[in-house]
């Protein structure tokens, strides 16, 4: 079973898939999980996969592109978002090849590449861009959508020194965050995402129960799988 957690930078993604992970080995004893997260390991082991994946999902590789060719200016962030796109897609077709079979715990997936390639501060996002991203994007077996007030995540990321595409004043973050907002509940609401993804409330003092959501909702997807 391969779960994803999406959700706007700062959202505490990281927090629940540390949390989950130790709720899984009391809640799954003997269970094993494999958790992907976005280090550098990924990205020297997914380009050749990546290629592979290429051939059999061409349009999606061209919509990254284009839509970072027309809202990026910078070619450094150009490169970069692009790197994380092909990181994403890549791994994706290594899990889906090599270890499809076990528990995995994903942490910015292929869903959440949408907030790469349509979050940014000069524009708000394409909206029909997201419609065509949502109709080819590979889907995991759940996704977990983080949400938080703006206002909270806004706190926390200047708390963490901003974003790398983010100059570090509240104004940029605010519109950042916000255009961010916009972009996953948008992609959230279109029926092939929605149908495989739950909201789980992340806020500043309800982290544990939000852990335990998203676990419940988890453990009754294997149930079912197993039944």
């Amino acid at each position: 079973m391969i779960v994803e957690i999406i959700g706007s930078t700062s959202s505490g993604k990281s927090t629940i898939i540390n949390g989950l992970r130790t709720s899984w080995k009391t809640n799954f004893p003997g269970g094993s999980i494999v958790c992907v997260s976005g280090n550098y390991y990924y990205d020297f082991i997914s380009l050749p996969w990546f290629l592979k994946f290429a051939v059999k999902h061409k349009k999606i590789c061209i919509l990254a592109g284009q839509s970072i060719l027309k809202n990026v200016s910078s070619p450094l962030n150009r490169l970069n978002l692009y790197r994380n796109f092909i990181k994403k897609m890549g791994t994706n077709e290594l899990i889906q090849t090599r270890i499809k079979d076990n528990d995995i715990l994903w942490d910015e997936g292929p869903v959440h590449a949408a907030h790469n390639l349509f979050v940014h501060t000069n524009v708000p996002p394409v909206l029909s861009d997201i419609d065509k991203f949502a109709k080819l994007v590979p889907l995991p077996d759940l996704i977990v959508y983080l949400k938080a007030p703006v206002d909270e995540i806004v706190s926390r990321m200047g708390q963490r020194g901003g974003h790398a595409r983010v100059r570090k004043n509240n104004k940029e973050m605010r519109i950042f965050c916000e255009h961010a907002a916009k972009m996953f509940e948008y992609l959230i609401s279109i029926d092939r995402i929605r149908e495989k993804t739950i909201i789980v409330e992340n806020l500043k003092n309800n982290r544990q129960a939000a852990i335990d959501e998203t676990l419940r909702v988890i453990m009754g997807k294997k149930a079912t799988y197993a039944g």
